[in-house]
């Protein structure tokens, strides 16, 4: 597939995503060269930085929200009334475009990342979930990574990272540097990105 399969969306329901993620983007100094439409995801942007650098993703963006268990977060994965999955997470043969598949939560500023390799063909239902401790490590650092036990007993160990607005930026480098890496490695990765987000 040459591009990512389109769903329609209402533009209200992404805009909460959009603006987070073009307010990141725009307050380190990025420049959108181009976006998708409002009414369709997933979210399609280009870019250019301060240094020149030109940047594009594709992000499969959700919603995060409190659930109804006490201290956890999730963000359903899909699309619509109907919450309709993506059959197969878009990936660029060029590696021009870098895929994201995140969580963002604009009331606590913040997003995480699940790693859009482990789940290409997502096993759905599925939800990126976390708790109040990855939320208060993300607030206090600006960026982190955690590993997520499986729910099966033959699932992998899942490696997620999280950050502020201000680590946008910085997370989508991380998943074009992460792609196809073992857990352990993107592990390493995530763990590498943070003393340069401190120095920032």
């Amino acid at each position: 597939m040459s591009t990512p399969e389109p769903f329609a969306v209402t533009p209200s329901s992404q805009a909460p995503l959009r603006g987070f993620v073009v307010g990141a983007l725009r307050a380190q100094g990025a420049v959108l060269l181009h976006e998708s439409p409002p009414d369709q995801a997933p979210y399609q942007a280009s870019l250019e930085l301060p240094t020149g650098e030109r940047l594009g993703f594709v992000a499969y963006a959700f919603l995060a929200q409190e659930t109804p268990k006490r201290g956890r977060f999730a963000a359903p994965v899909g699309y619509g009334p109907r919450r309709r999955e993506p059959r197969r997470l878009w990936h660029d043969p060029t590696g021009l475009r870098v895929t994201l598949l995140c969580a963002i939560d604009p009331e606590r500023g913040l997003f995480v990342g699940a790693d859009p390799w482990l789940h290409e063909e997502p096993a759905l239902p599925w939800t990126i979930e976390y708790g109040r401790a990855q939320v208060s490590r993300i607030q206090r650092a600006g960026w982190c990574a955690w590993e997520r036990e499986p729910r099966g007993e033959d699932g992998p160990v899942e490696v997620l990272v999280g950050g502020t607005a201000g680590a946008f930026l910085r997370y989508v480098r991380f998943e074009r540097a992460a792609l196809g890496e073992d857990q352990g490695h993107r592990h390493l990765l995530a763990d590498r990105a943070a003393p340069d987000l401190l120095r920032r």
